[in-house]
């Protein structure tokens, strides 16, 4: 697993994005979505699109 810091921006075509600030990262830029419901975070290279998605956390409280 890795962290930066990243910083958000509002794209041409009114989409949002979180784009890292951090040496070696700068180009990546990761477009702020939703899909069926579930919020995703798409990355794409020019030829490939990379979507991640989001994910319940198991419950902490031990019950």
């Amino acid at each position: 697993m890795w962290t930066a810091e990243v910083d958000k921006k509002v794209n041409q075509d009114g989409s949002n994005a979180l784009f890292v600030i951090g040496a070696g990262l700068l180009s990546l830029e990761f477009v702020i979505g939703e899909e069926e419901g579930v919020s995703v975070l798409t990355l794409s290279d020019g030829q490939h699109n990379y979507t991640f998605r989001a994910v319940s956390q198991p419950n902490d409280s031990g019950s």
